[in-house]
């Protein structure tokens, strides 16, 4: 409980968390907290994220606490809250405390756990020990005391709900309480069904998780299961994959195999699981994500009651029982040895703890701006959730307005250059509308970030530029273009040797700075790009170039208009200095020559 909570708190104020789930409830608990319930990240309702009543309880709070530091510390208490009672089952169930330290140890060593805890927050992980608890009441036929303790669960989200209908499911098996089960089955099933098919589509964002885990199978639950029972092959071929079909084996493993003992009781795992096998996205398959979170109580509760049933064995159930328990803890950690969070583990990120140059410029961004609570804001992963204690607080993820102060990470114009369709990810869309726009200047650059602000001076300027009006001296003239299309009037070229700036891979590289001039003589097609090879000696580097780096649209570009296109291309490592040839032509986002059959123009080096 208390790692987690460290690490959760260190990682946070290292600027350590790189995801965006953390400012998505962050903004929800503020939002009811100012009674704003339509969150800016997503532009939708927060009910059309999940049903999470628990978070109510946070609101209260939100004015006197920093939200953020009080959810990561609230999921850290729930998840060391199951450590005792996980403790307490085993106890219960074989009355030796082997058996509950061994669960103890397990779900602690899971690497899941502390993955979860560490990096990011959901609502989810809150209904952990209620849902521990009332599989531990429903085992023990405490029945009224298990359904009271789903219910609470369910307050989390209205995913636990499948649990408590898996746990019905266990009880329809069980001689005696067929019709308990099935009422709660029942129960949790329409609880779930009620959400995503008449509540949750009335306030979807435009985009959203759906599209992300069910690609091509609708925007809504409704579509999704309609596809679903249409096309019944296809859900079929998909949860049989590779992937797929070694997901809950690898989840049974990471426990020794033992809630194969007590089938019965993996039944509450069961939905999380098979949702994460029809589920597109590829952290849903990771049983390190939060995306196993909901299946957790129901393996802990089968492993514990199979490794009961192993000490009954005879007559040798006393040491089968003990080497079971030996080999719980083994599996557990192995499993945090390979993926866990902690500095004992192989995949330990120690980046994401410390304060480097980058997180400190964000750690800055993020106190400079804090109090400016009235501005909108659209900001990067690792910096989100700083700033979402607001009304407008935007991620370049999802649609959003112009917001008044945009920050914007330049490191990926390293890599979209390599393939066309790159030039379409979300992050760089974002910086060509900014960059199109001239009510918006720089108001930092603190390489690799940029932040745009409304009203900064030099947004006009950076238009200008890109229409001089025509061929400065500085330009030498440049025979060649596609006739009837688009001229080189002219260019200014020089090759470079800089140092390393933003990636830290190489100590320096070579750049050819290249400057264009081009005149157009007709009306030119939206999104080209400019495609240049450059051959050395050694090797050949191929680059897909933005036309003026977004700032004027080739469909913008008017009839006999000079634009000024500066353009650079690096070679991590380096070119040779000596014999360098630069050939260019536009293409479109496929790569297909434009105009067609174009051939590229050899630069007058």
């Amino acid at each position: 409980m208390v790692a987690a909570a460290g690490m959760a708190i260190w990682r946070y104020w290292a600027m350590g968390n790189d995801n965006y789930d953390l400012a998505f409830y962050t903004r929800v608990v503020w939002g009811l907290a100012h009674a704003d319930r339509v969150n800016s990240i997503v532009g939708a309702h927060d009910l059309g994220l999940h049903f999470m009543p628990v978070m109510v309880l946070f609101a209260p709070l939100a004015r006197i606490l920093p939200v953020p530091g009080m959810l990561l510390v609230a999921q850290a208490l729930a998840l060391g809250g199951v450590v005792p009672l996980l403790y307490l089952l085993g106890r219960r169930l074989s009355g030796r405390p082997l058996l509950g330290m061994a669960l103890a140890v397990a779900w602690c060593l899971h690497p899941s756990v502390l993955q979860i805890g560490c990096r990011e927050f959901h609502p989810g992980s809150l209904a952990l020990p209620a849902l521990v608890a009332a599989l531990d009441a429903l085992h023990a036929r405490r029945d009224l005391r298990g359904c009271v303790l789903l219910l609470v669960a369910c307050m989390a989200r209205e995913d636990v709900a499948l649990v408590a209908a898996g746990a019905g499911l266990a009880l329809v098996l069980e001689p005696g309480r067929r019709r308990l089960g099935g009422c709660l089955a029942a129960a949790g099933a329409a609880w779930f069904l009620l959400y995503v098919l008449v509540i949750q589509p009335s306030f979807l964002p435009l985009t959203g998780s759906i599209e992300a885990h069910f690609a091509g199978w609708g925007h809504d639950a409704r579509q999704v299961m309609g596809h679903m029972a249409m096309n019944p092959g296809q859900a079929m071929e998909r949860m049989a994959s590779a992937g797929d079909l070694a997901y809950l084996p690898l989840l049974l493993v990471m426990l020794a195999g033992l809630p194969l003992l007590a089938p019965r009781w993996i039944l509450p795992a069961l939905p999380a699981v098979a949702i994460n096998m029809l589920s597109t996205f590829p952290a849903s398959l990771d049983p390190e994500s939060h995306y196993v979170t909901l299946a957790l109580p129901g393996l802990f509760v089968a492993a514990a009651i199979g490794l009961k049933r192993l000490s009954s064995w005879k007559p040798a159930g006393s040491r089968a029982f003990a080497l079971a328990c030996a080999a719980l803890c083994l599996a557990s950690l192995r499993g945090h040895a390979v993926g866990g969070a902690s500095p004992l583990s192989l995949s330990f990120d120690r980046s994401a703890y410390v304060m480097d140059r980058d997180e400190g410029t964000l750690a800055w961004y993020a106190r400079t701006l804090a109090g400016m609570d009235t501005l909108s804001i659209m900001a990067p992963a690792s910096l989100i959730a700083h700033l979402a204690e607001r009304r407008h607080i935007y991620s370049w993820a999802f649609d959003h307005p112009k917001p008044d102060v945009a920050i914007l990470d330049m490191t990926q114009r390293q890599w979209v250059q390599i393939e066309p369709e790159r030039w379409d990810e979300p992050m760089e869309r974002e910086i060509q509308r900014l960059d199109a726009d001239p009510a918006y200047g720089t108001w930092r650059f603190n390489p690799p970030f940029r932040v745009s602000w409304r009203g900064a001076p030099g947004g006009a300027q950076r238009l200008a530029r890109v229409s001089p009006g025509g061929l400065p001296s500085g330009a030498r003239p440049q025979a060649g273009g596609w006739p009837g299309y688009v001229d080189l009037a002219g260019l200014e070229a020089a090759l470079t040797k800089e140092r390393e700036q933003w990636s830290g891979r190489y100590r320096s590289h070579f750049v050819v700075r290249t400057t264009f001039y081009w005149k157009v003589h007709r009306p030119l097609p939206r999104g080209l790009l400019l495609e240049v090879v450059i051959r050395g000696a050694t090797k050949t580097h191929t680059r897909y170039h933005l036309p003026t780096w977004g700032v004027r649209d080739t469909s913008t570009w008017l009839r006999g208009e000079i634009i000024r296109d500066e353009q650079w291309s690096t070679s991590p490592g380096g070119w040779p200095l000596e014999a360098l040839e630069v050939h260019v032509r536009f293409v479109d986002r496929s790569g297909t020559p434009y105009p067609p059959g174009a051939e590229p123009i050899t630069l007058a080096w």
